[in-house]
């Protein structure tokens, strides 16, 4: 046997033996798997650090858009908040992060928030928006494999700047100006007596407010915004109040304080005031007439609501003749009254006639009664 037919031979019980099949399964089977597994790893790596650059992007573009219009100072609070190296949010899962500010004038937010586009001195122009655009450069870890080795995240974050329209203060101050407040008041924040610390108070106060709406120049013809009061304890009138601090020192007259209703709770008390008087028109109209219409004799068109019908038209009392029929003449009721009165009768002599209705039974009661009353 030559070679040739050694190696025909040998082909041939190669492949007809079913010997390691299985083997090769097991290889296929395990590198699709551990692929798949590198493959969920990888991806989770990817998401977690896409949610980190997510989160960096959003605290980085509102910091930014709380310094507006200072565009200097929102640049500054970008970067500190960001993802990039020395940042509040810096991150080894994000090498290399670079937050990229753009500043914009958007009409949405001036027609929608009011937020109308300011230069950083408060003048119009300007920008109402901020824009930051964060990317990064991450690392695989299973990516080499496959040729791939980094992969850039980008993510883009807007916001609007910081204002809109500004609810209106309605402030009542009152200062006190009573001897007490000469005295002096040493503090960390104020030496002097205290009321030059109680006027430091109330600068500091009306600094903080808006006398007019935002991106506005105040002049006077401005419409205002908050408004305050300023009053002093006691009260005293304005003819002398420079007599408060002016010398020669002269007591001011001191009066009470007025404090007149809103126009709001003015307009309420006078619509309940309507109301109550209309309840009571209506309620008085119904109740007169229905007194009317009950005491009225029908075709003379007398009123007989406030008649007293114990005495007549004249005002005289009304004679009672059924009841003084029952009196003798000292005014005491007779017996004949009393039976009547018990049996329903008009009088003894009408007793036949009176009976002539009733049973056996009541004749015989009645019979009975009469007989008593004329012993």
């Amino acid at each position: 046997m030559n070679i040739r037919q050694f190696g025909n031979s040998l082909k041939r019980k190669f492949l007809k033996s079913e010997r390691g099949q299985a083997a090769v399964v097991v290889i296929v089977t395990a590198s699709a798997m551990m692929a798949l597994a590198g493959a969920s790893v990888e991806t989770g790596h990817i998401y977690y650090a896409y949610q980190r650059l997510v989160a960096s992007t959003n605290a980085a573009v509102l910091a930014g858009a709380a310094a507006m219009p200072n565009t200097t100072l929102a640049s500054t609070n970008v970067a500190k908040y960001s993802s990039a190296s020395g940042g509040y949010n810096a991150s080894a899962m994000l090498p290399n992060a670079v937050a990229t500010p753009s500043y914009l004038c958007l009409s949405t937010v001036t027609n929608s928030l009011n937020v109308p586009c300011q230069t950083a001195t408060g003048g119009t122009g300007g920008y109402n928006a901020l824009s930051v655009t964060q990317t990064s450069k991450i690392p695989l870890w299973f990516g080499g494999l496959v040729g791939m080795k980094q992969m850039t995240l980008a993510y883009t974050a807007e916001a609007a700047m910081a204002g809109g329209s500004n609810a209106p203060w309605n402030i009542a101050i009152i200062q006190d100006t009573t001897s007490s407040m000469n005295d002096s008041d040493g503090g960390d924040q104020c030496n002097g007596t205290r009321i030059t610390c109680s006027l430091v108070g109330i600068q500091a106060l009306l600094n903080d407010l808006y006398p007019c709406g935002l991106g506005q120049t105040c002049t006077t013809s401005t419409t205002y915004v908050d408004s305050v009061s300023l009053f002093v304890f006691p009260a005293v009138t304005g003819a002398t109040a420079k007599d408060d601090s002016a010398c020669p020192t002269v007591d001011p007259t001191i009066v009470a304080y007025t404090f007149p209703d809103p126009p709001s709770i003015q307009q309420k008390r006078a619509e309940k005031r309507h109301r109550s008087a209309g309840s009571v028109t209506r309620k008085g109209r119904r109740r007169n007439s229905r007194r009317i219409g009950e005491g009225t004799r029908k075709g003379t068109g007398e009123d007989t609501s406030k008649r007293d019908w114990r005495r007549d038209p004249q005002g005289n009392p009304k004679r009672n003749l059924e009841e003084e029929r029952r009196r003798d003449s000292q005014g005491n009721r007779t017996r004949a009254s009393r039976s009547t009165q018990a049996t329903g009768c008009s009088g003894m002599e009408q007793e036949s006639s009176c009976s002539e209705g009733m049973t056996e039974y009541g004749k015989r009661g009645l019979a009975r009664r009469s007989r008593i009353a004329s012993t």
